[in-house]
């Protein structure tokens, strides 16, 4: 999961730095940024989950799911 922000983040910061304005830029990057805690906290919910079985962690799973892919379309 957290490969995709380090490649959206590379190519924003090498191919996408001379296309883009800086404001477009600028949200690409948190776009990036979100992306990768949503990333962290998913693996995170994916171990609690192994210990404790719950359905809030399988909604903060889901949601977080929802989250990187909203990302993903901003970036």
């Amino acid at each position: 999961m957290a490969v995709l922000p380090v490649g959206l983040g590379a190519i924003g910061a090498h191919a996408l730095k001379t296309q883009l304005t800086p404001e477009p830029l600028e949200t690409h990057q948190t776009a990036v940024h979100y992306q990768m805690i949503h990333a962290l906290g998913l693996v995170l919910v994916g171990l609690l989950g192994r210990y404790q079985r719950s359905r809030l962690f399988d909604a903060a799973g889901w949601a977080m799911l929802v989250g990187i892919d909203l990302a993903n379309r901003v970036a």
